[in-house]
């Protein structure tokens, strides 16, 4: 009788669930701990190739009288004060309303310098700031995606007044006072690049780039003499070449982890904020438990584009190509892991391209140079681009740098990312050196 009504229908099926669900229990827990098997391999690998991985990594020691970092924290407390008490004596004549690629009447200029001397109790402060080496904010790198940089947005602004206000005094004739300005704006723009995240690379560039075409913006507005010259080429050679860009990756892996262990305790609504409505990031709604995959495929994107990196110009193209062709993989790749490597790696082969885009400004700047003193010298402006040697050559496409003679002056350019030359159109020349009297 009980053989029997074991061989029900009912007990029958009752043991097939059971053994059913044991079974999916049973291949949970070995996926699970196949996955953190291939994760610690993945850590493992990325130790060796001497990747941070964890947030006290990041911590830079640096002298107290050397780092600079609380000078910033007065300078902001001096600019807010400024900003609150300052208004223009005359309308559209403010710091704000300067603008060095236009021309003012001896009047305007001396009305500007007047406005620009409110600013000298920021100004004094960053005089100071510029007698130190290095920055360092003490960040809390393990709060990952929630790290905020308030300090760029101020210290950018710091180098564009520098850099306008230099440009007013060097067409007042105060040069001395200019090219001190503009130093203590390198200075300022080199302190932003001192945290190891791709954002603090960018507002680096963005201010380099102020400071460069302030410099071409007093040599065409000034006498042209070899002390000035002089001082332009001082400035742009002063210029430190950029770390390895695996420096500004680092906080990027670092992040990224953090990122990844932090989506089990979030909210549907900080997902989609951090994330957005992909179809990935459904997914990683729908799929909480992904954590150990998601960290993994993090890292191995890192680690691929990690060995590319460009540690100098000497290997920037070789480097570009490599990171560039593994972007454009990655990019295509529709499967799951594709798409959350995608979702969580940054586009780093536009950043790449900034390393090749500084370094063609620079060398602009010097051909620039360069031609003027010839011209100087008595020869007019050549009608091609001289042998400059290595400063002659365009980092971005392994050519010589591009060259044309506008009005009573010319500019040394590249050709825009897309590879247009605008030679036939110099308002749409972005990278270059232009000398227009």
């Amino acid at each position: 009788m009980t053989i029997r009504r074991l061989l029900r229908p009912g007990p029958i099926l009752l043991v097939l669930l059971l053994l059913a669900f044991l079974a999916t229990g049973i291949s949970y827990v070995l996926s699970t701990r196949n996955q953190q098997v291939l994760l610690q391999r993945e850590i493992a690998s990325a130790q060796k190739e001497g990747i941070p991985l964890e947030p006290y990594q990041l911590i830079r020691h640096v002298a107290v009288q050397d780092n600079a970092a609380p000078d910033y924290l007065e300078a902001d407390r001096v600019y807010k004060l400024w900003k609150v008490k300052y208004k223009p004596a005359k309308k559209r004549m403010g710091v704000d309303d300067f603008k060095p690629q236009f021309r003012y009447s001896h009047e305007q200029l001396q009305q500007f310098a007047k406005e620009f001397a409110s600013l000298q109790p920021v100004f004094a402060v960053l005089d100071r700031i510029a007698l130190k080496s290095d920055c360092n904010f003490d960040r809390h790198w393990d709060e990952g995606p929630k790290l905020l940089f308030p300090e760029y947005e101020d210290m950018r602004s710091y180098v564009r007044y520098e850099c306008n206000a230099a440009c007013v005094d060097a067409e007042l004739g105060n040069i001395d006072s200019a090219f001190k300005r503009l130093q203590v704006a390198q200075r300022i723009t080199e302190h932003t690049g001192k945290d190891p995240v791709i954002i603090a690379w960018l507002v680096e560039v963005a201010a380099e780039a102020i400071v460069l075409r302030s410099v071409e913006n007093i040599i065409s507005r000034v006498p042209l003499s070899t002390a000035v010259l002089d001082r332009a080429e001082a400035l742009v050679r002063s210029i430190p070449s950029p770390p390895a860009l695996n420096y500004y990756l680092a906080g990027e892996m670092i992040s990224q982890r953090i990122t990844v262990r932090m989506l089990p305790s979030m909210s549907e609504q900080e997902m989609q904020g951090m994330l957005g409505t992909s179809t990935p990031a459904a997914f990683l709604l729908r799929n909480r438990a992904l954590g150990p995959t998601l960290e993994r495929y993090s890292i191995h994107s890192i680690r691929e584009f990690w060995k590319d990196m460009p540690t100098s110009m000497a290997d920037f193209s070789s480097s570009k190509r490599k990171v560039f062709a593994f972007q454009s993989a990655l990019a295509s790749d529709t499967s799951l892991s594709g798409m959350l490597a995608n979702m969580l790696t940054p586009v780093l082969s536009q950043f790449v391209d900034t390393l090749g885009q500084v370094e063609a400004r620079r060398r602009a700047a010097l051909v620039g140079i360069t031609i003027l003193r010839s011209h100087l010298a008595g020869n007019p402006f050549p009608s091609a681009l001289p042998n400059c040697g290595v400063n002659g050559m365009d980092p971005m496409y392994d050519e010589p740098l591009h060259y044309v003679k506008v009005s009573n002056g010319f500019i040394v350019y590249n050709r825009s990312p897309d590879g247009i030359d605008n030679g036939s159109n110099p308002t749409l020349i972005r990278l270059r050196f232009k000398y227009e009297p």
